[in-house]
């Protein structure tokens, strides 16, 4: 690589992450509960307004969920793509994440910036487990994305 793009790659901001998201990436419950104890900021977002609930709702440890829940998380809050925890708990396989999300209050048909419901991610990425938890939780399975395909076709 040239002189000059390692001059312009060093000049790039670094990303760099909160405690709580590294607590979080790290599977380090202690520590985060130790950071909300010590009042660090529940309702913190990234650049993409993405919340510790929406980073939580990904990974496959339900607790830290359920711990940024009981803190005051909100269930409701939206990133940048209008998604909630429980559309990115449903797109990446997350069940019990998705269970936990909803006897929080969340909505179960709640639309993201695509019109797409947490039903439409889970059909899309093949979480036919997760689509029928939907299902039984009232998820309306007529409700059409941005592209008018229902969540049944999605």
């Amino acid at each position: 690589m040239s002189h000059y793009m390692n001059a312009l790659i060093s000049r790039l901001p670094q990303r760099t992450h909160s405690p709580m998201v590294r607590a979080i990436e790290d599977g380090r419950i202690d520590r985060l509960a130790k950071l909300i104890e010590g009042g660090a900021n529940i309702r913190e977002t990234d650049a993409r307004g993405a919340t510790l609930l929406h980073l939580a709702a990904t990974k496959a440890r339900s607790d830290f969920l359920s711990l940024l829940l009981r803190s005051g998380a909100d269930v409701g809050a939206r990133d940048a793509y209008q998604r909630t925890a429980v559309h990115l708990a449903a797109r990446y396989g997350r069940a019990e994440n998705v269970q936990i999300l909803l006897d929080a209050g969340a909505d179960v048909d709640v639309q993201d910036r695509f019109w797409f419901t947490p039903a439409h991610h889970a059909r899309m990425h093949d979480h036919e487990d997760i689509f029928a938890l939907l299902a039984t939780r009232g998820a309306n399975l007529k409700a059409q994305d941005f592209f008018g395909r229902a969540v049944s076709v999605a």
